[in-house]
């Protein structure tokens, strides 16, 4: 009896804990370190998009982040 070959599909949440530290990385990296070869592995075409989209989203968000940050510093400032 032959082994049924593996194949998996992952999207770009999947591909975006591999390069940041979030819930879960550990593991999704203790998977891609597991995977043997015979493997497949498979993303929708739409996967880069979400990607680009995804990093573009966090990186708005944390400018805002920035941002908020450096007023809250300087009323702090102006009132101490």
């Amino acid at each position: 009896m032959s082994a049924v070959p593996f194949s998996c599909v992952i999207d770009a949440n999947i591909l975006l804990k591999t390069v940041s530290v979030e819930d879960y990385s550990e593991e999704i990296l203790t998977f891609f370190q597991e995977l043997t070869p015979g493997m497949e592995l498979h993303a929708p075409i739409l996967t880069q998009l979400e990607y680009a989209n995804v990093l573009r989203t966090r990186i708005l968000v944390s400018n805002t982040q920035l941002s908020r940050h450096g007023r809250i510093c300087r009323i702090y400032n102006n009132y101490r």
